[in-house]
C-alpha cells in the first residue's frame, strides 16, 4: 500500500519495493493509468537465478476508496495480520479485479515465511498478501533527557512514535511524530498493540503512569527506567493497587538491555530501543 508520503507492507526484496514503490508514486501523480499489471525479472538478484514476480497497481482516491480498504485499516490498527486477496480474472481478454480482506486465511502463511502466495487457474488467479505492520506504535512517557534521546533514535527507525509529555518539545512534528499531552486519559486511550516507554522526572509519576498503563489491557509491554530496587518498590506498589499478576507480567522494568551499562541519556534510549527491537 503506497500514499504519497508512506507505505505500508513490504516485498520480500528490498530492492524490488524500491521500483515498485516509484512506479506506484508515478500513477499517482498521473491521470492515467489506475490499474496495471507488470512482471519484474528476478534474474538481477543475486539469490535467485530465474523466474518473475508480478506486481498488480490499482490506484484509487478519496472518493473511490473501497469498503475493504476500511476494513482493512481497522484490523491494522488492531494490530491482527490479515491476508488480503486479490482476484484477477480475465474472461474475453478483459482484466476484473476485486478484493477481500480474509483474517482466517492467515493459516496459508503459518508454515511459510513468504508474504505472498500465488492461486491461479486457466482464466483467474489470486494474489494472497500477508499484511501487517511491521513495527507497533511506540508511546514514550515523559519528559526527560532519556525520552528526548528515545524519540530522536526510535525516529531514525520504522516506528510510528508518540509523546506524551506536558510539556512542548524542540523536536517538530512528522508523519511519525505525534506530541499527546499527558494526562490519564491519554494512556487509557493508546491503542491495541503499542508498547509503552515510561521515563519521567519523578518516581511517583512513573508508578502513577506504570498503573495507567497496565489498567488498559490492550498494552502488551510497559516498560519503566529505574534500578531493581527501584522495580521491586514499584511492583509491590502495583500490587497494592490490585493490578492483577497476568497484568503485571506486561511490566517490563527496569527497561532495555540490562547488558549494555552505559548511564548517559543516549546509552540507556539505545538499549531500550535494541529492546523494543527484539520484541517486535
Amino acid at each position: 500500500m503506497v500514499t504519497d508520503v508512506n507505505c505500508y507492507g513490504q516485498l520480500q526484496s528490498s530492492h524490488r519495493q524500491e521500483e515498485v514503490v516509484r512506479q506506484s508514486r508515478k500513477m499517482l501523480a498521473s491521470n492515467t493509468s489506475w490499474w496495471q499489471e507488470k512482471d519484474y525479472p528476478l534474474g538481477d538478484i543475486a539469490s535467485t537465478r530465474n523466474g518473475h514476480v508480478t506486481v498488480v497497481f490499482e490506484k484509487f482516491d478519496a472518493t473511490t476508496t473501497p469498503k475493504w480498504l476500511r476494513a482493512l485499516h481497522k484490523s491494522i490498527r488492531e494490530g491482527q495480520p490479515t491476508v488480503l486477496a486479490n482476484q484477477i480474472d480475465r474472461p474475453n481478454g478483459t482484466v476484473q479485479s476485486t478484493y477481500a480482506v480474509i483474517p482466517d486465511a492467515i493459516e496459508h502463511f503459518k508454515k511459510a515465511n513468504e508474504l505472498t502466495s500465488i492461486v491461479a487457474n486457466n482464466n483467474s488467479k489470486t494474489l494472497l498478501h500477508l499484511i501487517k505492520e511491521p513495527y507497533p506504535t511506540i508511546a514514550v512517557v515523559g519528559d526527560s533527557q532519556v525520552t528526548e534521546s528515545l524519540v530522536q533514535q526510535l525516529l531514525l527507525l520504522p516506528f510510528q512514535v508518540q509523546w506524551l509529555t506536558e510539556h512542548n518539545n524542540s523536536t517538530g512534528q512528522t508523519n511519525k511524530l505525534q506530541h499527546i499531552p499527558l494526562n490519564d486519559q491519554a494512556i487509557e486511550i493508546l491503542s491495541a498493540g503499542t508498547r509503552v516507554a515510561i521515563a519521567t522526572k519523578d518516581h511517583e509519576l512513573d508508578i502513577h503512569y506504570c498503573h495507567q498503563a497496565l489498567l488498559n489491557s490492550n498494552l502488551p509491554y510497559v516498560g519503566c527506567i529505574g534500578s531493581q530496587r527501584k522495580a521491586n518498590i514499584v511492583k509491590a506498589r502495583l500490587t497494592e493497587l490490585e493490578i492483577s499478576a497476568s497484568r503485571l507480567s506486561a511490566l517490563v522494568m527496569p527497561i532495555g538491555i540490562q547488558s549494555i551499562t552505559g548511564k548517559q541519556p543516549s546509552v540507556i534510549a539505545a538499549s531500550i530501543v535494541a529492546q523494543l527491537l527484539s520484541n517486535s
